[in-house]
């Protein structure tokens, strides 16, 4: 019999992992990152309590944006009406409202 002491965090020699064995080689994996499609989509479909009309109603981020842009552009703004009418004609373009502010995205000539 060796000498060696064992104990707690040091097992007999003859029941250790053998070399190139591992308990669980599959282990738990990397963790999973989130793609930036993803955050954005997570970030515009949060609720967000807003007033309308001197009442308040859950929106999605998403509306009050386009809300926000459209009171602005009742106001005045050419910048909001021209951004309302190209969200317009992406709207019927694409048929997908999802995808609108990802095209609203790539024009660089807004906002």
């Amino acid at each position: 019999m060796t000498d060696e002491k064992t104990c707690y965090a040091n097992p007999p020699r003859d029941t250790r992992f053998k070399p190139g064995n591992r308990a669980n080689p599959l282990g738990r994996g990397a963790k999973k990152r989130d793609k930036h499609s993803d955050v954005v989509k997570r970030l515009l479909h949060t609720f967000e309590t807003v007033s309308v009309g001197g009442k308040k109603t859950k929106v999605t981020r998403l509306e009050a944006i386009v809300q926000r842009i459209g009171d602005d552009a009742l106001r005045g703004n050419l910048e909001s009406a021209r951004a309302l009418l190209r969200l317009r004609k992406c709207s019927i373009a694409t048929n997908d409202f999802q995808r609108i502010i990802f095209l609203y995205s790539e024009m660089d000539d807004l906002i």
